[in-house]
């Protein structure tokens, strides 16, 4: 028994079938990462801070939208192992916070 030939539509089919269907934008950590985010810019909105924290301020809506960004990316990428490891990093992101 050998191996037979499919046509290229065929493959394609068959692949669609298998991919992981899903956008990032359903994962509920990915929407209350979003929910976390626009809460810490909202605050940070609000601040009276001198000049010179200005950094910090920028240091942490940076760090409040990691996890979110990280989990994005990762859905971008094709291989689902490589998604995998984007959700350890927004994982470890949230962590050393």
């Amino acid at each position: 028994m050998g191996l037979r030939a499919i046509s290229q539509e065929t493959w394609k089919k068959r692949r669609k079938r298998l991919e992981i269907r899903f956008s990032f934008e359903d994962l509920k950590v990915w929407q209350k990462s979003i929910d976390f985010a626009e809460g810490v810019i909202r605050l940070v909105d609000t601040l009276e801070t001198p000049r010179q924290h200005f950094r910090l301020v920028e240091q942490l809506e940076a760090a409040s939208t990691s996890v979110a960004m990280n989990i994005a990316e990762g859905k971008g990428r094709q291989p689902t192992k490589e998604f995998i490891q984007f959700l350890y990093i927004a994982r470890e992101a949230h962590c050393l916070k």
